[in-house]
């Protein structure tokens, strides 16, 4: 079973990274499906390779990636660009997303259902 809540600690602040409601999870997806636009050589790349390029990601895309974390986590605009919130704090918010929504084994399971080819049922 998945994490529902995961806590960050940041120097004095504490930030809990919940799971998405269906609503949210909409719109982060609409906010994510924006990255290859500003990043083409993001199509084709697996979950795994994504999370491996992040900080690359993060300063190609700053501004989608401020969008991208205020809509998943509770951390607002100020708090983002704020200097106690680096690269670091950016990563391990995205992952705490990821785990606490369960996007990988989402993500696997969405790779393998359309990788299958179509079942015919059987003719006799």
């Amino acid at each position: 079973m998945t994490k529902r809540i995961i806590t960050l600690k940041y120097e004095d602040r504490v930030v809990a990274i919940k799971k998405l409601p269906l609503g949210k999870y909409v719109e982060l997806i609409k906010a994510i499906k924006q990255l290859p636009k500003r990043i083409p050589e993001l199509s084709g790349l697996s979950f795994d390779e994504v999370l491996n390029k992040l900080p690359s990601l993060i300063e190609d895309a700053y501004p989608d990636f401020i969008e991208i974390l205020m809509i998943a986590t509770p951390l607002t605009k100020e708090d983002l660009e704020s200097d106690w919130f680096g690269l670091s704090e950016a990563v391990d918010a995205i992952l705490a997303v990821v785990e606490v929504n369960n996007y990988r084994e989402i993500f696997e399971k969405i790779k393998k259902a359309t990788a299958r080819p179509d079942e015919k049922p059987a003719t006799s």
